[in-house]
């Protein structure tokens, strides 16, 4: 197994999903034990990896020639050590449109869109174009369950961090709830609070209901995240079979590596 250092023992970029801004990502500590930033473990084994037309030199480049070039990009103006006594910095004070080179908002493909095309996909049986697809509607008393993420946590982090229990996320001193909407929790014989089993294929799961205004009828409510030796010894995933998807199930891509 490969050790990560975290966030907090070596120096990156942070860009947000939804701004262009940038920030500094400063080391606070050493990486413990035999921990290694990911981009050292990616270096490690480049260094033993013959690519054709990639240069070891290039695979084996340093954090802080990557950190510098990618600012030199950016267009932002200053060194990584300055942008961290900066704080977040916007590169561009004005929006930035991606791909629009000419102020056409033309895309370099053959209709000058955004072409969503896979011939491999075609080659194996598949469209060339992805199609939206969904479950049918469930059949008599089954519920479709969703498991977004719960309030206060994203997948299973802060699952042991009390404060986050206040806030609705599964933690040691919160409880796991089954969500309904009033109509499917009358029709089951329900209450809020009482215990009902969830089964699907893969598992069962008992947890105390909870009426919610919010769901239409058809649908249940189980957040995911939480670690599940401390919330009764399992969570959601006890309900979900391991399924390849369509494409999944493909002929592998073969690539070509120089002798």
């Amino acid at each position: 197994m490969l050790s990560a250092a975290s966030w907090l023992e070596c120096d990156d970029l942070v860009v947000p999903y939804f701004h262009r801004c940038l920030s500094a990502q400063v080391k606070a500590v050493e990486p413990i034990g035999a921990a290694l930033p990911n981009s050292e473990i990616f270096r490690c084994p480049a260094a033993e990896i013959d690519v054709p037309g990639a240069p070891k030199a290039v695979l084996g480049e340093p954090d802080e020639s990557v950190l510098a070039e990618i600012l030199d990009r950016a267009n932002v103006g200053m060194s990584f050590t300055e942008l961290a006594l900066a704080g977040t910095v916007w590169p561009s004070s004005e929006p930035v449109t991606p791909f629009d080179r000419d102020a056409s908002l033309a895309f370099p493909t053959p209709s000058g869109r955004i072409e969503l095309v896979s011939e491999p996909a075609r080659r194996d049986g598949h469209g060339v174009i992805a199609v939206p697809d969904g479950d049918p509607r469930p059949q008599g008393r089954r519920l479709r369950l969703h498991s977004p993420a719960a309030a206060a946590s994203l997948n299973s982090m802060f699952a042991t961090d009390a404060r986050a229990a206040g806030r609705g996320a599964p933690t040691p001193t919160s409880t796991l709830s089954l969500s309904l909407a009033a109509a499917d929790a009358d029709a089951r014989g329900l209450t809020a609070g009482a215990l009902a089993r969830v089964v699907s294929a893969a598992g069962s799961l008992a947890l105390p209901v909870r009426i919610s205004p919010d769901l239409p009828a058809g649908v249940a409510l189980i957040p995911k995240g939480g670690w599940p030796k401390l919330i009764g010894g399992a969570n959601v995933n006890a309900l979900t079979t391991s399924q390849p998807t369509d494409m999944a199930t493909a002929q592998p891509c073969t690539g070509s590596r120089s002798p």
